[in-house]
């Protein structure tokens, strides 16, 4: 079997040029010539839901990916070369995860106030229930201790939207986040860990970027994030497989796929590698 590579990557802020720093002329486009080259499938990795993923596509002329894991890892879809279908598998293991919750006792438990709003139906999923909250991080932690008190089968991701500074906080099943969808994805497609690589850029990101899996930190992301997540990488044994990237955007994406996979692609990345040598 000749090389393979699945490259997993946030959309918003990571490929998407939609944060406050500049995009590098010709970003995406070198992005595309990764992406068509032989060996090498694509997966988005987002809260967008299948709908505002192909609108960002459309948007943002960006490449056409195999696969877009959306909602923040509760669906996975197939979508290159036929019409988008979702994984029935993934789905019936979060089924499972959630069997005889009640989503609006949850909801009413959760008890939405001033300080964390419930977002709108069209934003909300089977799995996912979503709130806007403050950007202060302790609204992440009393969110977690109300999921651990009512003994749920959940988990909370919170982040914070670089553009508006408002705080995105998902409930979601144990089994599924941004990190744990790629694995499913990657195991059903029969990649070793070491041919998948991860990029990202924000708070719901950290749990793939301290996985075991390859993964870069592109260089627009904030200074908070950068220090959590090589905390967090540092503590589970695996800063190893956290790059921190110094290009933004889609040059920081290529920046890092140079990095863990030298000589194997084409890569058309701007930046240095973090030993300060020219990236190919």
């Amino acid at each position: 079997m000749g090389k393979r590579l699945l490259l997993c990557t946030d959309m918003d802020r990571t490929v998407i040029p939609n944060g406050p720093q500049t995009e590098w002329a010709g970003a995406r486009e070198r992005m595309h010539a990764l992406v068509e080259q032989e060996g090498v499938e694509l997966a988005y990795v987002t809260g967008r839901d299948l709908a505002l993923v192909e609108q960002a596509i459309s948007e943002y002329a960006l490449p056409v990916p195999h696969y877009a894991i959306t909602d923040v890892g509760t669906h996975i879809h197939t979508v290159r070369g036929m019409d988008p279908s979702v994984d029935g598998a993934w789905q019936e293991k979060l089924a499972q995860e959630w069997q005889g919750l009640d989503r609006e006792a949850m909801i009413h438990d959760l008890d939405p106030d001033q300080e964390w709003r419930y977002q709108e139906e069209a934003k909300q999923g089977r799995f996912k229930i979503s709130f806007y909250t403050s950007a202060e991080e302790s609204i992440g932690h009393r969110i977690k201790e109300k999921i651990a008190a009512a003994g749920w089968p959940a988990q909370a991701i919170w982040s914070v939207d670089e553009a508006s500074g408002t705080g995105l906080l998902d409930v979601l099943p144990r089994c599924a986040n941004k990190y744990l969808a790629i694995s499913f994805l990657q195991e059903r497609r029969g990649y070793a860990v070491d041919e998948v690589v991860f990029a990202g850029d924000s708070g719901n990101d950290v749990d793939a970027l301290v996985s075991p899996l390859p993964a870069v930190l592109v260089g627009n992301a904030t200074e908070s994030i950068r220090e959590e997540a090589t905390r967090r990488a540092r503590a589970a044994g695996v800063e190893k497989w956290l790059y921190c990237a110094q290009a933004p955007y889609a040059d920081g994406v290529l920046e890092g796929v140079a990095h863990y996979r030298v000589g194997e692609f084409s890569v058309q990345a701007k930046g240095k590698t973090s030993e300060g040598r020219d990236v190919p």
